[in-house]
């Protein structure tokens, strides 16, 4: 668990997180894969496979701590947080926010 996010593999081979009742695919796995752990200074997320090949992921923990605050509704929370979420990763979170029906602050947040 990373916040309020449970992180996952599941048998489809996919690498998801669940927040607040929605589901987020990370990635599709190209092979089995299993969770080794998570280094937050890092925001990396590494797995491993059956020979010992490991992968890392980038999570951004500030994406998942900003989706979390949402989903309690706690907008002032989320409002702190959106500074230190970077441009790159602020059409995924207006996306988020437009599945939960907040279509004006998913505009607000959208860079493009």
């Amino acid at each position: 668990m990373v916040g309020d996010c449970f992180i996952y593999t599941n048998s489809e081979n996919r690498l998801n997180y669940h927040v607040g009742g929605e589901i987020v695919t990370i990635s599709h796995l190209d092979r089995t894969q299993y969770i080794l752990g998570y280094i937050a200074k890092d925001s990396k997320l590494y797995l491993g496979d059956k020979d010992l090949n490991v992968t890392s992921f980038a999570l951004k923990t500030a994406v998942l701590e900003y989706q979390t605050a949402v989903m309690r509704q706690d907008f002032e929370s989320a409002d702190q947080i959106l500074p230190s979420i970077d441009e790159e990763h602020r059409t995924r979170v207006a996306q988020f926010l437009e599945k939960q029906g907040f279509k004006e602050q998913a505009m607000a947040v959208s860079v493009d």
